[in-house]
């Protein structure tokens, strides 16, 4: 898994920057914390960033900081459901670019 990379569309534009990118799969994790995510701006911009992915294909996992720390083998046993899932399907035709360093 990569972090916070840009996934691009088969133009090479962007779409979203996922906190977690499996490429083999084109599988994105989205950690949605409740500080970034919570007033109704950020949750807008969640969910329209979400459906962007979506509608290219892309199998989009979402969880909370909390389900992680809380319950980290439920999290795990999700996060490879929804590998198993994008596997399942044609592997649409997006790719990434690694994020320059600052």
């Amino acid at each position: 898994m990569l972090f916070n990379v840009d996934v691009l569309d088969s133009r090479g534009r962007f779409i979203a920057r996922p906190d977690g990118w499996i490429a083999s799969v084109a599988l994105a994790w989205e950690i949605d914390s409740f500080g970034w995510h919570l007033s109704p701006a950020h949750y807008r911009m969640t969910l329209e960033r979400r459906a962007v992915m979506q509608s290219h294909g892309i199998i989009v996992f979402s969880t909370a900081p909390t389900m992680i720390l809380e319950k980290p083998e439920r999290t795990l046993r999700e996060l490879k459901a929804h590998f198993e899932l994008a596997a399942q399907r044609p592997r649409p035709s997006v790719s990434f670019r690694l994020r320059a360093s600052s």
